[in-house]
C-alpha cells in the first residue's frame, strides 16, 4: 500500500519536502519490524518472511501501524503529521480439508429415506471464505444412485443420505468412497491428499415387510348356481423377506354378510351366495407367521 501526504508550503522548497517512517507497529509479534515504508514514496512492504505472515499461525491478522510524515527532507527541525494505515493478513487456501476419521460407520432400515450419517472434517483456513467451505462428492459404491450427499452450511460437515429406499433383500451392506475439496482452488504448492478421501460402511437392517399378491387386483368370473365347494380361484402370494423362514397365514376380509369360503390358498363358494349376482369384491390379506431369522 501507499501512503500520501501533502504539504501547502512551496513546493520548490524544503518546507514541503516530505519524508515517511513507521513510528509504531501495534501488534509489535512476532517481530517488531514486520513492514518498511520507502521514506521519498511511502510505499510500505513487508520484510519478513513469508512464513511469518501465515493467518493461521497469527494470534491477530490485522496490523495498524502509525505513519508520521515529515518536511525539511526529515530533519529533526521539521514538522510532523500522523496517519494510521490498517493492514489485513488475508487467507489463501494453503490447508486442504481433512476427515477426522478415515472410516465412518452408518445403519438405516430398509425402505428408509434421509440423513444416516455426518462427516466430519477440519480445515485451518477462515471459516468464513471458501477456502474453508467443504464440497462433498461420492467417487465410488453408488451405482444405482441410491445416496447423496450436501454440505452443512453452519457445521462444514458432510450429511449423508439415502434418497432411494434401499431392500435388505438385493443388499445388506454398502461401501462408499467420499472425497472432500474446498469451494476455492488450493493454491499452487498444495494438494489433496489421502486424508480428503474416507471410506463410509453402511449395514441395511431388515425391516418385515408384508406379503404381496400376484396380480393385484384378480378378476374373476364364474356362472351363477355354481355347486357348493367349487373353487373359484387360487391366490398366491409371496414374501419380500426371502432371508426369514417365514410362513404366510391367508384370511380373507369382505363387508357382505355372505361371504365365500377359503381353504389354502383357495376361494370357494359357500352356501351363503347360491343365488348371488353381480359383481363381489373380496379383498384378501396374507398376513405372516412370526419370523425365524434364516441360519
Amino acid at each position: 500500500m501507499r501512503m500520501t501526504a501533502f504539504d501547502a508550503d512551496d513546493p520548490a522548497t524544503d518546507n514541503a519536502l516530505l519524508r515517511y517512517n513507521i513510528r509504531q507497529q501495534t501488534p509489535d509479534k512476532p517481530s517488531p519490524n514486520m513492514f518498511y515504508i520507502d521514506p521519498e514514496k511511502g510505499d510500505i512492504v513487508t520484510v519478513v518472511s513469508p512464513a511469518l505472515l501465515d493467518r493461521e499461525t497469527l494470534e491477530n491478522p490485522k496490523y495498524e501501524l502509525i505513519v508520521e510524515a515529515q518536511d525539511m527532507a526529515g530533519l529533526n527541525v521539521g514538522l510532523i503529521g500522523t496517519a494510521t494505515a490498517t493492514i489485513l493478513i488475508d487467507d489463501k487456501n494453503d490447508h486442504s480439508p481433512k476427515f477426522t476419521k478415515k472410516e465412518f460407520q452408518a445403519t438405516v432400515e430398509e425402505g428408509a429415506v434421509g440423513v444416516i450419517v455426518n462427516l466430519t472434517v477440519e480445515d485451518k483456513d477462515d471459516p468464513t471464505t471458501g477456502a474453508w467451505r467443504a464440497a462433498y462428492t461420492i467417487i465410488n459404491g453408488n451405482p444405482g444412485q441410491s445416496f447423496e450427499i450436501h454440505t452443512n452450511p453452519q457445521t462444514n460437515e458432510g450429511m449423508l443420505s439415502v434418497v432411494k429406499p434401499l431392500d435388505y433383500e438385493i443388499s445388506a451392506f454398502h461401501t462408499l468412497l467420499i472425497k472432500v475439496e474446498n469451494e476455492d482452488p488450493l493454491v499452487p504448492d498444495v494438494s489433496y491428499g489421502p486424508s480428503s478421501t474416507a471410506t463410509i460402511h453402511i449395514t441395511v437392517l431388515d425391516v418385515n415387510e408384508g406379503p404381496v399378491f400376484y396380480p393385484d387386483p384378480m378378476m374373476v368370473t364364474r356362472q351363477e348356481n355354481i355347486s357348493v365347494g367349487s373353487v373359484l380361484l387360487t391366490v398366491n402370494a409371496t414374501d419380500p423377506d426371502s432371508l426369514q423362514h417365514q410362513t404366510i397365514r391367508q384370511r380373507r376380509r369382505c363387508s357382505q354378510k355372505r361371504r365365500p369360503t377359503t381353504a389354502g390358498g383357495r376361494l370357494r363358494r359357500g352356501k351363503e351366495i347360491l343365488s348371488a349376482r353381480g359383481v363381489w369384491l373380496l379383498e384378501c390379506g396374507d398376513r405372516p407367521q412370526k419370523a425365524v431369522p434364516a441360519k
